[in-house]
């Protein structure tokens, strides 16, 4: 009997500091909760604005390894706490386990988040890298007949054209004039210029150059290529053009130029003496017995004795090729 009474009374005080433990902790928390309650309930919409925002930048992939994370870092608490369950009264084995489940989960969250921006950087500096190795050429210049051509959009989009595209505000005030003269066939090739010229500022790293600082020495002069010509040695680039006299001065100014014919003629198909094409001649030559076709490419091949062969295919033999300035010439006869 007086066993019973004083196993009782062991488990009535253990009760009550079990109980007052409880109130003790609600007591904490609710004062936490007072003090904090109306900063956090003032900032409501701002941190959920915030996070609508940040969760905007955040992919599928980083949201799942976040909460694999979290999963994994619970499991891990579970272990634990399953571990000292039958060592601890309910109520405290209660608040540690909270409070574990609590810690391991926000550091599966930490580190999972760790591993995706540590992801996240590598992919950006192997983003940044091709970006900087597609900037690191030379700048290059482009001129009005260059836009107005419009085959410099498909060069660049084949990849063929490195470093920033720079084109000055005196070439886009060129190019405007042009789209606005009262010759047709002027107006429409300057329109064309400029839709050509939103085509690359939209899809390519283009720097429309209007430092009026740097260009303020350049106002006296009224040459647009001489204008180019010093800004191209200033800022040490490449001219793109399409000009041949603009070409020949700028290469006597030690001025690399890139000449969109020179490279059209530098990659058309090579035809040597002794070949053999089928040609379509279109007209009559300078010589009474000379016929003119072109190839697919617009070479021009000179046929002798194709005067009677007007308007046929004929199949011919090549005797000779010649470069010029204007690009190559081909002279062939008839086959037999």
């Amino acid at each position: 009997m007086k066993l019973k009474d004083i196993s009782f009374n062991e488990v009535v005080v253990t009760s009550v500091a079990d109980f007052s433990i409880l109130v003790l902790f609600v007591i904490i928390f609710g004062l936490i909760f007072r003090i904090f309650a109306p900063a956090l309930i003032n900032k409501q919409k701002k941190a959920a604005s915030y996070i609508e925002h940040d969760l905007k930048d955040v992919s599928i992939d980083a949201i799942l390894i976040d909460a694999i994370g979290v999963v994994i870092g619970l499991v891990v608490a579970l272990i634990i706490s399953m571990s000292y369950r039958s060592l601890l009264p309910p109520l405290w084995y209660s608040v540690i386990t909270i409070t574990l489940y609590f810690v391991f989960g926000f550091f599966g969250f930490v580190v999972a988040s760790a591993k995706v921006k540590g992801h996240r950087k590598i992919l950006d500096s192997r983003a940044l890298r091709s970006h900087e190795k597609i900037n690191s050429g030379t700048p290059k210049v482009i001129d009005t007949s260059v836009i107005i051509d419009g085959r410099i959009l498909d060069i660049m989009r084949a990849g063929f054209i490195d470093g920033k595209i720079i084109i000055p505000t005196f070439v886009l005030d060129e190019l405007r004039h042009i789209a606005d003269s009262s010759d047709n066939i002027k107006r429409v090739r300057g329109r064309r210029g400029l839709d050509i010229l939103n085509q690359i500022r939209s899809e390519f790293n283009v720097e429309v150059y209007n430092n009026t600082a740097k260009l303020r020495h350049l106002d006296g002069v009224t040459e647009v290529d001489v204008k180019l010509i010093k800004l191209a040695r200033e800022l040490n680039a490449n001219l793109i053009t399409t000009d041949f006299n603009l070409n020949k001065v700028a290469t006597i100014n030690d001025i690399k130029v890139l000449n969109i014919n020179e490279l059209a003629n530098a990659i058309k198909p090579v035809v040597i003496p002794g070949e053999k094409l089928l040609v379509d001649i279109v007209k009559h030559g300078k010589d009474r017995e000379q016929g003119i076709g072109y190839l697919d490419d617009g070479t021009m091949i000179v046929v002798e004795d194709g005067a009677g062969h007007i308007s046929e295919s004929a199949f011919v033999t090549v005797t000779s090729v010649i470069q010029t300035s204007a690009g190559k010439m081909i002279f062939a006869r008839i086959n037999p």
